[in-house]
């Protein structure tokens, strides 16, 4: 509802307001408490933490010069093991989160979003989706 007292659209109503607040499930089992912040246990005034162990992994992602008009699985082990351990160096609450899952799905949401954006703005050619990994 916006501040004149109508709704935005047809979804917004009183009966979601109040479905939100109580954290109950959605049409569909969409829960409203899910989320990275919220599965990483970075709720309320948390947010800003959150917000900054984001920026510090895009930075990573493009200090290791991550090739981003290839998809994630494309991406090297060492490269992400690289980037995982700077993450936890910088923000030590990534440490108690088993198997770095948190930093691997920023990482994977910032490449894929970025090679969205870059396809639209036609910044790559048509990428190949292989990885052309090496098999031995």
């Amino acid at each position: 509802m916006i501040k004149s007292g109508l709704y935005k659209d047809q979804w917004d109503t009183v009966n979601r307001w109040v479905r939100h607040r109580d954290g109950t499930l959605l049409r569909g089992g969409i829960s409203l408490t899910t989320g990275l912040g919220w599965n990483m246990g970075l709720t309320g005034h948390e947010g800003a933490k959150k917000n900054m162990i984001l920026a510090t992994v895009h930075e990573l992602v493009h200090a290791a010069q991550l090739d981003l008009s290839r998809p994630y699985r494309c991406v090297s082990a060492e490269d992400l093991s690289k980037i995982f351990v700077l993450a936890r160096c910088i923000h030590s609450y990534l440490e108690h989160l088993e198997g770095d899952w948190a930093t691997a799905a920023i990482v994977k949401q910032f490449m894929s979003s970025a090679r969205c954006y870059g396809k639209q703005m036609q910044y790559f050619g048509q990428a190949d989706d292989n990885c052309n990994f090496k098999v031995m």
